[in-house]
């Protein structure tokens, strides 16, 4: 049965952990603080055991959006990818531009030239 806005946000929290599922491994987790979290359920392509990601907290996150994650999700695992490999190591990190020294001159020149005009004691060193 699939979810709606107006049962999500009815949907009232229970004295243990109430998953209210979506199909095609998408659930909300309704835990006894009230806390409700959007998870998506998998088995991991590599070793056949279960594995889940957890897409967000409602109202933060919508359920579109789960519905959205979780049919990338899907169209990995069915590549034979983990989807929560992907989650957690580190971006990789751009190399530094390369700053051309003749632009720097030019703009350290026209630091120094303003600094003259302001009458800064030691703009000549």
């Amino acid at each position: 049965m699939r979810l709606t806005g107006s049962k999500i946000r009815t949907a009232k929290p229970a004295p243990k952990t109430l998953r209210v599922s979506d199909g095609g491994g998408l659930y909300l987790e309704i835990t006894p603080s009230g806390t409700k979290t959007f998870r998506f359920r998998y088995y991991r392509p590599d070793d056949g055991k279960r594995g889940w990601m957890n897409f967000g907290l409602y109202p933060g996150t919508k359920l579109t959006e789960a519905r959205d994650q979780r049919d990338v999700c899907r169209v990995k695992v069915r590549h034979g990818e983990d989807p929560a490999a992907q989650r957690g190591k580190p971006q990789k990190v751009a190399a530094e531009p390369h700053i051309d020294p003749d632009t720097m001159s030019k703009i350290c020149e026209t630091y120094l030239a303003y600094r003259r005009q302001d009458g800064a004691r030691h703009a000549n060193t």
